[in-house]
């Protein structure tokens, strides 16, 4: 079986949404014919309609009485759908596009996620060639439609790749944020660009190795070192290693440790549990508390010694500062490393900041982007510490 699946959109990937006769045209046109005698954009009125989630031809002219009458149609429902047909066969479309996407079936699995009305089939297929693709998700045929979650949830329950193994193209930023959302590469873009279509998926299909990429999200990195039972977890900020944690450890065959619960007083403030009672020791302990980027090495060993009284549980280390430890040898147990593209960690980084500082202005919102940017240089020692463990 392929390993990688990239799936396109169809509206302004293939088909036309901004160049010659284009969709935004052919809706227009459509509703000029129809009766409509107005001067509103039809392309932008019709999101509350869901037209492309409505499954069957009862259901569409249901809805079609509700526009009609919105729009002031003389139209019955048969010559709307006559007229549909006959309008929106024009539009125009990016054959180079289609003959690209064809060109990856030796490379990869290819697949098509759009939001169709029932009346876009049988043109989508004249375009693209429907077989050529080994999957197809329509929106009306699924009863779902982007940006929902939901849609995208059903896809992957639907195929069997790894969301880290999916590439996801489409031009819109609400698409591609719903799709981020499940951990896939996903890619804005339109078909007017297909130079760097061809680069992004050339750069998806061979990214291989072990390390952390720039832009393509990759299934974590795990190793087994000793049979200790610890997990260290680690990863870029925003790879999502607490949610990883929560996920697969929060019952009570694991402790987690969050270092900077521990570490930061603004988190160890807030803190609960064993981050409250490690917090607690290292104040203690310490008259000046370590930091992991100088003092990992010390850090790691007074936390396991310290929960080595927990005989039957096993403990998950979150730390994104593993990367520092001096003496490797320290390591026990397994070590996991989250591969999330650094471009989805950085952004990420910066939805979290909006959430948490919702009165921020654009020149602190700018500063901290600008912080942040170090990630970008951030990452290169974590792909050397995987170059570390590797070899171990």
């Amino acid at each position: 079986m392929k390993k990688k699946l990239i799936l396109f959109d169809w509206g302004n990937i293939v088909e036309a949404h901004t160049t010659g006769y284009s969709c935004r045209d052919a809706w227009n046109d459509l509703f000029h014919t129809c009766g409509y005698t107005g001067k509103e954009d039809i392309f932008r009125s019709l999101g509350k309609y869901h037209l492309s989630s409505i499954k069957n031809d009862k259901e569409f002219k249901k809805v079609y009485t509700h526009v009609a009458k919105e729009f002031n149609f003389t139209t019955t429902y048969k010559e709307f759908v006559k007229i549909y047909y006959e309008i929106f066969d024009k539009i125009d479309y990016y054959q180079d596009v289609a003959d690209y996407e064809h060109s990856l079936k030796d490379k990869c699995s290819i697949g098509i996620l759009s939001n169709l009305t029932i009346f876009d089939k049988e043109r989508l297929d004249k375009q693209v060639d429907l077989s050529k693709y080994d999957y197809v998700f329509l929106s009306f045929e699924l009863g779902l439609r982007k940006p929902d979650k939901q849609i995208y949830e059903e896809v992957q329950k639907q195929v069997p790749f790894a969301s880290e193994d999916i590439l996801f193209i489409d031009d819109r930023k609400d698409n591609i944020d719903s799709a981020s959302s499940l951990g896939w590469n996903t890619y804005q873009i339109t078909g007017l660009e297909l130079d760097k279509i061809k680069e992004r998926c050339n750069s998806f299909i061979n990214d291989n190795d072990i390390h952390i990429s720039l832009n393509n999200n990759k299934v974590p990195y795990i190793k087994k070192l000793t049979n200790n039972k610890i997990i260290n977890l680690t990863g870029q900020t925003g790879s999502g290693k607490s949610t990883y944690a929560l996920n697969n450890y929060n019952n009570d065959k694991y402790l987690i440790v969050d270092t900077d619960e521990i570490l930061s007083d603004n988190r160890f403030n807030t803190s609960k549990g064993i981050n409250k009672e490690l917090g607690l020791y290292f104040r203690n302990k310490y008259t000046d508390l370590p930091n992991l980027s100088d003092d990992f090495d010390l850090i790691y060993k007074e936390i396991i010694d310290y929960c080595s009284k927990y005989k039957d549980k096993t403990i998950v280390i979150d730390c994104a500062q593993f990367h520092c430890i001096k003496d490797i040898s320290l390591l026990k147990g397994t070590i996991i490393i989250l591969r999330t593209s650094i471009d989805t960690c950085y952004n990420r980084a910066i939805e979290r900041y909006k959430l948490n500082n919702p009165n921020y202005t654009e020149e602190e919102l700018n500063n901290y982007k600008e912080r942040k940017k170090a990630i970008y240089e951030w990452y290169k020692q974590t792909n050397n510490f995987i170059d570390n463990i590797e070899i171990l």
